[in-house]
């Protein structure tokens, strides 16, 4: 049985360039001093490799969120939880 790559793909992969990709979320980018760690990490990575750079949701803000559109769907109003939302950490 052959998982990967499929066959019709298999051409594509066969010249495609390698890339680290790196990501980062959470606790990871929560403060400013976290987030130049973060693109120290990316500068000396990408001077050997080509790098992508995937960035989620500060630490909380994925679970505000998923919160938050529940209980706006249920009828709450949505500005306490937006008002909530760390933008300045």
């Amino acid at each position: 049985m052959r998982l990967f790559p499929p066959a019709h793909l298999s051409q594509h992969i066969q010249g495609a360039v390698a890339m680290k990709v790196m990501k980062f979320g959470g606790t990871s980018v929560a403060t400013a001093q976290r987030i130049e760690t973060v693109a120290r990490l990316v500068t000396e990575a990408s001077r050997s490799d080509r790098v992508g750079v995937v960035v989620s949701a500060v630490a909380g803000v994925t679970n505000l969120l998923v919160e938050s559109s529940k209980a706006v769907l249920a009828g709450s109003a949505a500005r306490e939880y937006v008002d909530s939302i760390p933008f300045d950490s």
